[in-house]
């Protein structure tokens, strides 16, 4: 939602808003290795962002980017 959105920071255009983006973090895994996972896997993304405790991954209906950064 936008006020959740807003509490935590984001950004007033965020993939979140739509159902594109999701920060996860997966138990037994850390952000590297699960960022290798996603990658290796092939699944699509616009954007892989190692957040530091978390991963952001974006997705856009068209031409994804597949960048990614770190924080």
């Amino acid at each position: 939602s936008m006020a959740l959105n807003t509490k935590v920071g984001g950004v007033a255009n965020s993939q979140h808003l739509i159902g594109c983006a999701a920060d996860i973090i997966c138990k037994g895994l850390t952000v590297q290795q699960l960022i290798t996972k996603i990658v290796a896997s092939g699944v699509p993304y616009d954007q892989l962002i190692d957040e530091g405790n978390w991963v952001h991954i974006s997705y856009v209906k068209g031409k994804n980017r597949n960048q990614y950064i770190k924080i």
